[in-house]
């Protein structure tokens, strides 16, 4: 009852009808972020200067990420977690078939090399397949203009942090363009667990290239490589809070080949991409280090990915799109160099959505998603929506996630998995208050079928029965207020529950908060962050559970533009130097400063 209340409060609240935009549209030109659909665009990327992605998008609302210098972080997002969330990166899938939950370290991408972020929020299945069941984080790193510019940035910080990169595009002809950027970036990681002042190395290099042409046909091809050596903190079992080691090693290579070509200006509009990705991850530790027992696993993680997509129909008021795509995944384990897993699997998906215009201010979506693996078995997804006078949006969808290759066959594993399965309702209200000021609210209801969880001792993978996520979220912005700041609020509630036990999902805060106001002045900028993240539980042993404690994390950043090529830059990393538990056991290292510069030839 709660929610249908809040709906019709909401709606007698927005009566005035929204400015003639779609909110795509609107999106584009503004970089708003409404509660269901954020975008995170290059000016706002530059002045944050975060060292990750993920810092970025923390000070979203309801993204609530669980991080520690010695694990990928975990992005929670709707009820889901990072086995629900596809990440694209230039438009193709971008994780890793060797980890349990099909993942990757989105931080082993360089921040400068990023121009856009956006992130949906609700299954997603039906355009982009499996994996997409609470969202998708589409990370665009081409610009809409091939130009010739060069820059370097260097900085340094506490924990001996230093990095450095070097950025240069270079125009070949009016449509063909060159670019080649590599980093380096070290630091000294503070250990996770509470009491101790031990310090883990750290570095990743990454070099990128890419060949782009832009014309009436755009298209590019592109090699990304980044190498992440890192010395790792471990879990103390039967417990499972972190405990310091000794020479315990991590090597984390990825290489990734990505192309594309689109011709948008044709009648059909084709597009068609294609990727390769080959992930290695090493975990070495001597027999003396090692109490008596040395370490030496590796894992390759090898994913393949094409897609082709048409516009197949369009006119006034109906456009149809549709699209196949295919996905081969494999996963090579070896322990003491001795193989312990081959094995792979391959995906073929259709889809098809429609869209029906039927007035100004009545719009209707549909579409269908069929999928299929080599053992023959069909996954149906569907997606239907309506938005009225431009500015409310009802849609359900469905969608579903096939088991990790490590869930499957790994000596944990389970060959029986059966995928998981979502259903999620929503509602959104936009309003446009004047040109500067916008306001969104989203209520969301989100089921989890057959997840998969570990069980039992020795621990093996699991269907658990359901879960349910119910939440709210409220996202406002203001730009060019007062009249240089940018201010930007976002709110969420939800409750997670796993319907088996009737406890909440481990690491889902219940509310969620953030608050970003930057002051906008001719030669510098000055941005303000405060995000909140409240209590969750967590598991602390393979019985027992425990409430972690809400934390708020304050950030600061600015930069001074001396000359119209040399800025200088600053960012503060929790300012309260707030050593707040991201998962059981495991503390964050505090404050984080860096300083440094950024020159443009």
């Amino acid at each position: 009852m709660k929610i249908f209340s809040l709906i019709i409060v909401f709606k007698l609240f927005v009566t005035l009808p929204l400015q003639a935009k779609e909110l795509n549209l609107v999106l584009k030109d503004v970089g708003f972020k409404t509660s269901s659909q954020v975008l995170i665009g290059e000016k706002e990327i530059q002045k944050s200067h975060a060292k990750t992605l993920t810092a970025l998008l923390a000070s979203q609302a309801n993204i609530s990420i669980a991080q520690t210098s010695f694990s990928p972080p975990t992005i929670y997002l709707r009820g889901g977690d990072s086995s629900h969330v596809l990440i694209l990166v230039d438009g193709v899938p971008y994780y890793d078939p060797s980890t349990i939950q099909k993942t990757i370290n989105i931080n082993s991408i360089d921040v400068r090399t990023v121009e856009q972020i956006e992130v949906i929020k609700g299954s997603q299945s039906v355009t982009y397949g499996g994996q997409a069941l609470s969202g998708v984080i589409k990370i665009r790193t081409f610009g809409k203009k091939n130009v010739s510019a060069y820059k370097i940035a260097a900085d340094a910080g506490n924990f001996g942090q230093v990095s450095a990169g070097a950025y240069a595009n270079i125009q070949l002809t009016d449509n063909l363009g060159f670019r080649i950027n590599t980093s380096q970036s070290k630091k000294d990681a503070l250990s996770p667990v509470l009491n101790s002042s031990k310090t883990y190395p750290t570095s990743l290099t990454t070099i990128n290239t890419a060949l782009t042409y832009q014309s009436d046909i755009n298209a590019f091809i592109k090699l990304n490589s980044s190498l992440d050596n890192t010395d790792i903190a471990t879990t103390a079992f039967p417990q499972y809070y972190a405990a310091d080691t000794n020479n315990y090693h991590t090597t984390t290579t990825q290489l990734a080949v990505i192309g594309s070509i689109e011709a948008r200006k044709l009648a059909l509009q084709p597009a068609f991409s294609v990727s390769l990705l080959k992930n290695n991850r090493d975990y070495k530790q001597d027999a003396a280090s090692g109490g008596g027992t040395a370490t030496n696993l590796d894992y390759d993680g090898n994913l393949a990915a094409s897609r082709f997509d048409l516009k197949l129909y369009s006119d006034m008021s109906v456009t149809v799109n549709g699209g196949i795509s295919y996905t081969s995944e494999q996963l090579v384990s070896r322990d003491q160099n001795v193989q312990q897993s081959n094995d792979s699997v391959d995906y073929q998906g259709t889809y098809t959505k429609i869209n029906y215009y039927a007035s100004e201010d009545t719009n209707y979506e549909v579409g269908f998603r069929l999928d299929n693996d080599q053992a023959k078995n069909y996954y149906l997804a569907y997606q239907a929506g309506i938005t009225l006078y431009q500015n409310y949006k009802f849609e359900v969808a469905t969608g579903f996630k096939n088991p990790s290759l490590f869930q499957l066959y790994s000596s944990f594993g389970d060959k029986n998995l059966k995928p998981e399965t979502s259903t999620t309702l929503t509602f959104n209200a936009y309003k446009n208050f004047d040109n500067n000021v916008y306001g969104s609210l989203t209520l969301f209801h989100s089921q989890f079928e057959n997840l998969v969880d570990s069980r039992g001792t020795p621990s093996r993978y699991t269907n658990i029965a359901k879960s349910r996520t119910i939440g709210i979220e409220i996202s406002t912005s203001a730009k060019e207020v007062w009249p240089t700041y940018d201010i930007q609020a976002n709110l969420g509630y939800q409750e997670p529950k796993n319907l088996e036990n009737d406890k909440l999902l481990l690491r889902r805060p219940k509310e969620t908060a953030s608050l970003k106001i930057s002051k906008n002045l001719e030669s510098s900028n000055i941005t303000a962050e405060a995000i909140f993240n409240g209590q969750r539980l967590d598991a602390a042993s393979a019985t027992t559970q425990e409430y972690l404690y809400p934390y708020v994390l304050l950030n600061l950043s600015g930069e001074y533009n001396i000359t119209k090529n040399l800025m200088l830059y600053s960012r503060l990393q929790n300012l309260a130097n707030n050593r707040y538990e991201a998962s059981y056991g495991f503390y964050d290292e505090g404050l984080n400063i860096s300083a440094g510069f950024e020159y443009d030839f």
